[in-house]
């Protein structure tokens, strides 16, 4: 298929959602690592470079699910993390480090930050198998300055309102062409979609009203 005929949806984020609630030290004191599927070597990496780094360390995800996930990541100085929990934390104002079980492609920056997105921020750009010294070489490279800039860069790709207006863009596409089209994906991923949806909208409505009992 020529490339021009190719279009890519990307990962939609709520900017509203996850926007910056408390502005970042000039050295870090805490770290935030987000992930559902780690493995006991990551974890023994990445609790060395954060003892050796001096910060204290939450972890969220496997053993520690919520899901009103935008207020740790403002608590957070820093943020290790993949793919959507990196935009997610760049759209909270977090310097963030792409690692886990796939490896690591290390700390986000506006000059990286296109060579990662091809990989989704997944840690299969370079794949390194860091060590606790190498992950803490990462942690040092912290710069409050450039957070700023990279918001600004996932706003520009994964804006939710710039990815619908993609959608629009393509549909309108769509309707200039004649022949049927047939479903891209299988009706069984098709209704796996539908279910995850609801099942997080549901998770939303839940988190709302436990917020508003709290109050």
């Amino acid at each position: 298929i020529p490339s021009h005929k190719i279009s890519i949806i990307r990962n939609p984020i709520d900017i509203e959602r996850f926007s910056t609630k408390r502005k970042i030290r000039k050295h870090p004191k805490t770290a935030l690592f987000m992930s559902y599927r780690y493995n006991q070597e990551t974890l023994r990496v990445l609790k060395g470079a954060c003892k050796m780094a001096g910060l204290q360390l939450t972890i969220l995800g496997k053993y520690n699910r919520v899901y009103n996930v935008e207020k740790f990541i403002n608590k957070a100085d820093l943020v290790i993390t993949l793919s959507r929990g990196i935009l997610e934390s760049l759209s909270c104002e977090r310097p963030a480090i792409v690692y886990d079980y796939e490896g690591g492609d290390g700390m986000v920056s506006p000059k990286n930050f296109e060579r990662l997105m091809t990989k989704n921020f997944s840690g299969r750009y370079f794949k390194k198998a860091y060590g606790i010294r190498d992950l803490f070489m990462e942690i040092k490279k912290y710069d409050p300055d450039s957070t700023a800039m990279l918001k600004g860069m996932v706003m520009k790709h994964f804006d939710s309102n710039v990815v619908g207006h993609n959608i629009l863009h393509i549909l309108a596409k769509l309707e200039n062409i004649k022949k049927p089209l047939k479903p891209l994906l299988p009706y069984k991923e098709i209704l796996w979609l539908i279910q995850r949806v609801n099942y997080f909208a549901n998770q939303k409505k839940t988190q709302q009203r436990q917020d508003f009992i709290g109050s």
